[in-house]
């Protein structure tokens, strides 16, 4: 397989159970890399780390171009880095908050940015004596307790992941795998939206190389809400996305209209 006919493509590995999908996307993603490619992989099961080794157990040609990334661990991001933007969109497509909810959320968000204090901490203490409705505020603290729980968030700068610190200090090509295997779906999905609204914000800013996204599983966390504008968005900028699937019928129909 030429290795042009995943540059700038959008496609699709499905297939039953144990045919080999993943394995066939593992060996991609390392040619990818070998040559000098950025790759960030949602890993579901947690199995994609074992691309940097031989049978024997010894160290291969991409092994010093692997970042294993744990959410809540190693993986956590400064509200100010995800920006409102992103925020808003978790708020909207994962959280499902109503529109009179999300209104007052983006007032605070607002308010916290022009006073240059966007933090989790000041967010919380915000929504507990913002003037609203009693049913608005329960609603608002509800999402804001979700966003604590997917500890994806952190106050502390030094904790914070910057993608473009990541690109930049691999200089050869990086497989970014972001490990999802023991995450809850609403925690899951919370990390699947804010990766992909920060690296079009990035790509958008010319911040980061165009970049191969590698969705396993993707029918956990496809909805046909935004995806379908997202991929357009995504494809823009420089996102090239091959989704891996055992349920084909799951990928929205606007999705296999743009594959390639």
């Amino acid at each position: 397989i030429s290795l042009h006919n995943l540059d700038g493509q959008l496609n699709i590995i499905t297939g039953r159970k144990e045919s080999g999908k993943s394995h066939l996307s593992k060996l991609l993603v390392s040619k990818l890399a070998e040559n000098g490619a950025y790759i960030i992989v949602f890993d579901i099961n947690n199995e994609y780390s074992g691309i940097g080794k031989r049978r024997d157990g010894g160290e291969n040609e991409v092994s010093k171009k692997i970042l294993t990334l744990r959410p809540g661990e190693n993986f956590t991001f400064s509200i100010k880095y995800v920006g409102r933007r992103t925020l808003v969109n978790i708020l909207e497509n994962v959280l499902d908050t109503p529109g009179v909810t999300l209104r007052e959320f983006i007032r605070i968000l607002d308010d916290l940015e022009s006073k240059g204090c966007l933090t989790l901490k000041a967010l919380g203490e915000t929504i507990q004596s913002w003037k609203c409705n009693e049913f608005v505020r329960d609603a608002m603290l509800t999402r804001y307790y979700s966003l604590l729980a997917s500890k994806l968030f952190t106050d502390s700068i030094e904790d914070s992941f910057k993608f473009e610190e990541a690109f930049n200090h691999f200089k050869d090509g990086l497989v970014m795998i972001i490990q999802l295997g023991n995450k809850p779906p609403i925690a899951r999905r919370i990390v699947v939206e804010a990766v992909l609204n920060k690296i079009c914000d990035l790509l958008e800013s010319n911040k980061i190389p165009p970049t191969f996204l590698f969705a396993e599983e993707a029918h956990l966390y496809l909805r046909e809400t935004y995806w379908d504008d997202l991929i357009t968005r995504m494809r823009h900028y420089g996102v090239f996305t091959t989704f891996i699937t055992n349920q084909p019928d799951a990928i929205p129909v606007g999705i296999y209209r743009q594959a390639d």
